[in-house]
């Protein structure tokens, strides 16, 4: 973690009952707004004002316990009316500021856990502690209906163990719903590692951590996420086999991703323009991680035309010499660029029901995990004829591939490539399904997975 990024945590920390922007903190701290916004986003798993309102959020919450108003609170936060914080504090937590606080007032953290897994539906919890070490860490099994479960592990400097289960809980979930509609014999699983992974991380450290996903004897399969490098996945397996993402098998699963979103593109585009061809296409790609920048290199051979936002500005450059893309300055310019194709695939939660009605485009298609803030962001997008294809069904690609390490016995690329081409198919089952039920294409996904699950 550079120094610069814990100037910027500690500012938003001593500020954090105040009105806090990006301009306020580059003029404190001697920085220019650009260099703040690109040392966040390259330690942070949120953007800095998204970072900034979760955490007044969660300072609130501990104050929900001392008997203070929730209006009183809510003004001390930044938020003009009760209303406005009780639906920005839902969006997190998944509960009311009221519900929150009743469930400590009824035993604590231990209730809210029990509640989160009954609503979610989970078979299993599971939290790990290593003094010596510094290790805790939380398994979530969402579902083993159709085979053991399988996602990544997240390594997080998570605000507190309250975020750290509903991060949890929910990804888990996702992946149940991903490997189904996937056609992969797998449930949902996934892991968070709470804590700074740039002090914490060691042989030992994984080591210990390896032993943990071992205990459960095969029934949850991990994998790499954020902060956790083929390094560490190194590490890991050496306290265990039920691990995926090894260079000698299946290794980087980013230009699997890439081919995926590729195909589910072409599905929808051959829905909405009458053909699956993007030659002369006009596709805007939000972020060039690994992911982004492999999809911009398949769109290029494909023909199209790129129009591109990363905020890293040397990855910008290079994708403007290499495929000819266009380079749009800001964010909010990005959001209401010309475009036929939107292809969001940096953050998650990108898409809400007011910045929708700045898009100038036909079809959304990204690596994004969760594009849409809420459902209600897809009934908005319907309503404008704009096709939203679910994120999860589009960028399996990658967890194909992972899977495929150990569900077929031998990895076998040209199998790989096979189940990550039929996400074409599967996009085009998900857009008829809506169409049938009158429904946006997130409740029709989720409706096919759950068809899946169901059956057996």
């Amino acid at each position: 973690m550079t120094a610069v990024y814990k100037e910027i945590l500690q500012y938003i920390e001593t500020h954090i009952m105040d009105e806090i922007n990006v301009t306020d903190i580059a003029s404190v701290l001697g920085y220019s707004a650009s260099h703040i916004n690109k040392i966040f986003n390259t330690y942070s798993l949120f953007p800095i004002m998204d970072y900034i309102r979760r955490k007044k959020l969660y300072s609130a919450a501990n104050e929900l316990n001392t008997g203070r108003k929730l209006i009183d609170i809510s003004l001390d936060y930044g938020y003009e009316t009760p209303a406005g914080f009780y639906k920005a504090f839902k969006s997190v937590f998944g509960c009311s500021p009221t519900e929150y606080r009743n469930n400590f007032k009824n035993g604590g953290l231990n209730m809210q856990i029990f509640k989160e897994v009954k609503e979610h539906g989970h078979e299993l919890v599971l939290f790990a502690h290593d003094k010596k070490l510094g290790l805790n860490a939380i398994i979530a099994i969402h579902s083993t209906i159709l085979g053991p479960a399988f996602g990544g592990t997240r390594f997080w400097n998570y605000n507190s163990e309250g975020e750290a289960l509903f991060d949890v809980l929910r990804l888990s979930k996702a992946m149940t719903f991903k490997c189904a509609a996937a056609g992969l014999k797998l449930g949902g699983g996934k892991a968070v590692i709470i804590g700074d992974p740039n002090i914490l991380k060691s042989p030992e450290f994984f080591y210990a951590y390896g032993k943990f996903v071992d205990s459960l004897g095969g029934r949850y399969y991990t994998a790499n996420d954020v902060n956790i490098s083929t390094t560490d996945i190194l590490q890991i397996n050496k306290a265990t086999p039920y691990v995926t993402g090894l260079p000698s098998v299946g290794g980087n699963p980013s230009p699997f991703t890439a081919r995926g979103v590729l195909m589910g593109m072409k599905a929808g585009a051959s829905v909405v323009f009458g053909t699956d061809s993007l030659k002369d296409k006009t596709v805007a790609v939000l972020g060039l991680g690994s992911v982004g920048y492999n999809l911009c290199e398949m769109l290029h051979n494909e023909g199209a035309r790129l129009k591109v936002f990363e905020l890293n500005p040397d990855t910008a450059t290079k994708a403007v010499q290499q495929f000819g893309a266009e380079a749009i300055a800001t964010g909010d310019a990005f959001m209401s660029t010309e475009c036929d194709i939107l292809a969001p695939c940096a953050m998650g939660a990108v898409l809400n029901t007011k910045n929708v009605k700045k898009l100038k485009c036909k079809l959304v298609a990204g690596a994004s995990n969760n594009i849409l803030f809420d459902a209600a962001t897809g009934d908005a997008l319907q309503m404008m004829d704009i096709l939203y294809l679910p994120d999860y069904i589009i960028n399996a690609g990658g967890v194909i591939n992972n899977s495929m390490e150990f569900l077929e016995g031998t990895y076998n690329l040209e199998a790989v490539n096979k189940k990550v081409d039929a996400i074409y198919e599967t996009t085009l089952k998900i857009i008829a399904l809506a169409k049938e039920k009158g429904i946006n294409t997130l409740k029709a996904a989720d409706n096919y997975a759950e068809g899946i699950i169901n059956s057996v």
